[in-house]
Order: structure tokens, then C-alpha cells, then sequence
């Protein structure tokens, strides 16, 4: 059956604890950002390309259109260090047999920073990143053995800039490239039992500023691993799933002209979603921890519900994030809402 969803308009997209960046994807976030092996829908294109391709066996086309609001980070005296900003992503794929493709444009993060002793003309600049990207995924193993042994591969190669925004002060203007490699395989794929394993590797992304003033903020290199379980019956269908992700912010953030510094981390993902044909329900949580050994972490419950009426569901989530330096506390909340319209 081919399945064609022309348009899903979700807010809010901040999701799975990392300091800076805002990642797509309502379904993911409602499930704490524990995605890299369930990668079944459009943020695929980002927490794992291999995803492109359904396990299920169905050809399929679909459209996302996303926007909310997300975390945004300030290093300007006398400012709040963590706020809320605006964010957006769109997204188009489609899966043919085996091979699969995405097309994606998206936000990714938005920097409030002081400049700290660089001969760039403000003593004031943001950067805002949004992305350009596209995806390939192939399913390499159709099944080796009874019962699973599905597997396939993907890889997104993405182009990265900031636009020059209405603002009071300079927004720095920088453009580079990274790429993602990532794989999927299903070990058990009977009627009521799935075990879903992912990986996904993101490059370091080495931003240039257009202006060879000042050095952007580079997209930060990451390494994640996941695992999901998925048990179905007559009432629905229940899925739990964990991600653990090493990101190296280390490199990105150490050759800036600016004052944010952050050092590499790991973050833990847990999620767990209920499904059913009228209705899903969600839950997660994540903790991003710094390897540097200072105190610094970044912590978050999430839950969602999805209402499914005909081809239209409506979805609603929320996440509650909470970021910890020594002994100060910032908690920022994040609700999503998005209606989704399916012509099968």
C-alpha cells in the first residue's frame, strides 16, 4: 500500500539534551530523543539515515512541515544564558523498494554571544544555523536468517549557513559542510516481537565566516548508539527504546572568537511510546553529562499524545528541560502541537 502524507505541522522541536542545538522531530522528542533505532518517519534524516528505508515493506512518500519553538543560548552580560527561540524544519522523502531518499531544511541552533578579544567590529554577534541536507538509504540485507537479520545503510551529506536576521546587533555570516554515515538492523521480526539496533556518525562540521572576521561556531561531531523493542497484540503496539550519544563540542567550540566553551559530552535517551490505529501516547527522558568532570549537565522528562481520526491526527507534547551549572538552574518548557493529514 502506498501511503502519500502531504503535510505534518508540528511546534516545538527542541528535544534529547543538547546544550546548544534544537534537534527535529516531534515524534522523536515525545520519546526523549531515543530514536537512532526506531528512525522510522522524516527526523530519520538526521538521528539516522538507514532509517529511510521501511522494515515494513511498504513504498511510501512523505512531507513534513514543522515549526515551534527551541532552545536558544546567550552569552551577552546581563542576559538570561537559556531562552526559547524559533525553529522550523521541512522535510521530504520517499522509499521505493529497497532504496530510500530525504530531502531536508531545517533550524539547528541559535547563538546570542559576546564577542571576547577578536578584532571583529561588535562586541556583539549571533549566529543562526539552519541546514540544507540530503539523504540516501539502502536496505543491503532484505532478511538472513528466520526471524530477522534485515539491514540497511544510509548516509546524509548536508550544507550549513546563517542568515542575517532583524537584530540589534551583527549576525555573523558562516557556511561549511558535514555528512553522516548510519545503519539500521532488525534481529527479531516475527508477529509480535521486534528488536530494532541503530548507529549514526556525524562529522565535525567546520564553519568558515563569510567575512574572515571571526570564526562561527562549528556543528559539532557525534557518535550514537541505539537499541528499541517493539511488542504487539490486539491492543496496540508498545515500543521502548534507548539511545547513548558521545558529542564533541570540544573541537566545535575551541577555535571561536566567543566566550561559550563547552566541552565534549554523553547523553542517555530513554523513550517508550504506546500505538494503536486511533490514538499513541509517548513518554521519555534524557541526561547530557560533560566528560571534562566539571558539575555542568542538561536533564529532561518528555511525554505526548497523538489523536488519530480518518487520514488527520492531531499530536500534542511537551518537554521540561532543565540545565545545571554548579549551582545554578535553568529550566526551560517546550510544547509541541502538530496535525498530520495522510492520503493512502
Amino acid at each position: 500500500m502506498k501511503k502519500i502524507v502531504l503535510l505534518s505541522t508540528a511546534m516545538a522541536l527542541s528535544l534529547s539534551a543538547d546544550p546548544l542545538m534544537t534537534y527535529i522531530g516531534a515524534k522523536a522528542k515525545g520519546m526523549g530523543g531515543a530514536f537512532t533505532a526506531v528512525a522510522n518517519n522524516n527526523s530519520a534524516m538526521y538521528f539516522n539515515p538507514a532509517g529511510l528505508v521501511n522494515f515494513e515493506g511498504l513504498d511510501n512518500t512523505m512531507v513534513t512541515l514543522e515549526g515551534g519553538t527551541g532552545a536558544q543560548i546567550s552569552e551577552l552580560p546581563g542576559e538570561e544564558k537559556y531562552d526559547t527561540t524559533g525553529t522550523y524544519f521541512f522535510g521530504i522523502s520517499g522509499i521505493a523498494g529497497d532504496s530510500g531518499f530525504g530531502f531536508a531544511y531545517y533550524s539547528l541552533y541559535d547563538l546570542e554571544l559576546k564577542n571576547d578579544g577578536s578584532s571583529y567590529a561588535s562586541s556583539t554577534l549571533r549566529e543562526e544555523i539552519e541546514v540544507l541536507s540530503l539523504s540516501f538509504a539502502y536496505k543491503v540485507i532484505d532478511q538472513i536468517y528466520p526471524g530477522g537479520g534485515i539491514l540497511s545503510i544510509g548516509a546524509t551529506a548536508a550544507y550549513a549557513g546563517s542568515f542575517a536576521g532583524e537584530s540589534d546587533f551583527d549576525v555573523i555570516e558562516v557556511s561549511g559542510s558535514f555528512f553522516a554515515v548510519g545503519l539500521k538492523m532488525r534481529l527479531l521480526n516475527d508477529m509480535e516481537y521486534k528488536i530494532d539496533i541503530g548507529a549514526n556518525y556525524r562529522t565535525y562540521g567546520e564553519l568558515s565566516n563569510v567575512a574572515e572576521t571571526a570564526n562561527g561556531i562549528g556543528i559539532p561531531q557525534e557518535t550514537a548508539f541505539g537499541i528499541a523493542g517493539s511488542y504487539g497484540n490486539e491492543i496496540g503496539l508498545f515500543t521502548l527504546s534507548a539511545d547513548y550519544k558521545q558529542t564533541g563540542y570540544e573541537e566545535a567550540t575551541a577555535d571561536t572568537a566567543f566566550q561559550i566553551r563547552i566541552g565534549d559530552t554523553t547523553t542517555t535517551n530513554v523513550g517508550f511510546e504506546y500505538a494503536n490505529p486511533l490514538y499513541q501516547l509517548r513518554t521519555g527522558y534524557y541526561e547530557t553529562t560533560y566528560t571534562s568532570g566539571n558539575s555542568n549537565s542538561v536533564t529532561g522528562f518528555t511525554g505526548g499524545v497523538g489523536i488519530v481520526i480518518d487520514t488527520i491526527s492531531l499530536e500534542a507534547s511537551y518537554d521540561q528541560r532543565t540545565y545545571t551549572e554548579a549551582t545554578e538552574e535553568t529550566s526551560l518548557g517546550f510544547v509541541t502541537v502538530s496535525l498530520n493529514l495522510a492520503i493512502e
